[in-house]
């Protein structure tokens, strides 16, 4: 039942978060094996520079990425028992500016930019690394700002950051979204009162604790497709997941945030099959199921979504 469509949910201005929201870290964990560090400590690493940033600007003092990254580089080091000298860390930390964007960016940035919305970049790196980023990786023409917290002397996630970015290009929080892979970041940008995207590529699954986000997908392109009102411009949703039904922890967050009815259909009847498929993760999230009705079960569940 299709309802009268909707604008792109009085959206003027979209705020990306950089690393590993539009970024992907790979080419530092091709740098740490380099110089016989684990891949996997990238992250952990990655984790240490934001824990710091976070602890200076609640103790009111403020130290910028880079100088944090470098000394929480050479702790890595030393807590693996391996040997690095100055141009090491220079080295891996130059490869910041090489960077890969993920695939589903571009897309993104076109369908936004196709429907005038404005488009803007904030960090707690630098805007020179960003705008190398955004150069090198040919989106450059996209991007109508960037921002960092270098200009205004606290770390994301506290709110000043966002509302500023907001005052900066002259557009109201309220009409402002924010996108990032991170819950610290989607949190704080939501009590500074704009509407928010999580994108769950890393995290998987945002802490219980944290404001639910406006919008949550995979990747950005998900995003987009909710804010042009794809899924907002009907009264129900009918859904045979498939193989996502006992695996994917997205779309059980993508639809519990959904007002509409909702109905998960399947064809054959799960609690006949093997014991892996007898579990349904998105079952909390849906209003009712429907199971070993054939292809007649979208019929019932249809009937039932005109009825509700």
């Amino acid at each position: 039942m299709q309802k009268k469509k909707t604008k792109p949910n009085e959206i003027d201005l979209v705020i990306f978060d950089v690393n590993q929201t539009m970024f992907s870290l790979n080419a530092l964990k091709i740098k740490f094996k380099e110089f016989g560090l684990k891949q996997n400590l990238v992250n952990s690493w990655f984790l240490s520079v934001l824990k710091e940033g976070f602890s200076n600007s609640l103790s009111q003092q403020f130290v910028n990425f880079k100088t944090i990254g470098k000394n929480e580089l050479i702790k890595i080091f030393l807590q693996n028992n391996s040997p690095y000298n100055n141009k090491i860390i220079d080295s891996i930390f130059a490869e910041f500016a090489n960077l890969k964007v993920h695939p589903d960016i571009k897309t993104s940035l076109k369908c936004l930019k196709k429907n005038k919305i404005k488009i803007v970049t904030l960090t707690n790196g630098s805007v020179s690394n960003t705008k190398l980023l955004l150069k090198k990786n040919n989106i450059n023409n996209f991007i109508d700002g960037c921002f960092s917290i270098n200009s205004f002397k606290i770390w994301k996630p506290a709110r000043e950051v966002y509302l500023k970015t907001c005052e900066k290009m002259k557009i109201k929080p309220e009409r402002t979204l924010m996108i990032a892979a991170h819950g610290w970041d989607i949190n704080g940008a939501k009590l500074a009162g704009l509407k928010t995207a999580y994108i769950t590529r890393y995290e998987k699954k945002l802490s219980d604790f944290y404001y639910k986000p406006d919008f949550v997908g995979n990747d950005s392109r998900e995003i987009i497709n909710k804010l042009n009102g794809l899924d907002e411009s009907f009264d129900g949703i009918i859904i045979n997941p498939g193989g996502l039904t006992h695996s994917s922890v997205s779309l059980h967050d993508s639809l519990e945030i959904k007002k509409i009815h909702k109905i998960e259909v399947h064809i054959s009847n799960i609690y006949a099959r093997e014991e892996f498929r007898q579990k349904s993760i998105i079952a909390h999230a849906c209003h009712g199921s429907v199971l070993g009705m054939g292809v007649n079960g979208y019929l019932y569940a249809l009937r039932q979504i005109v009825n509700s």
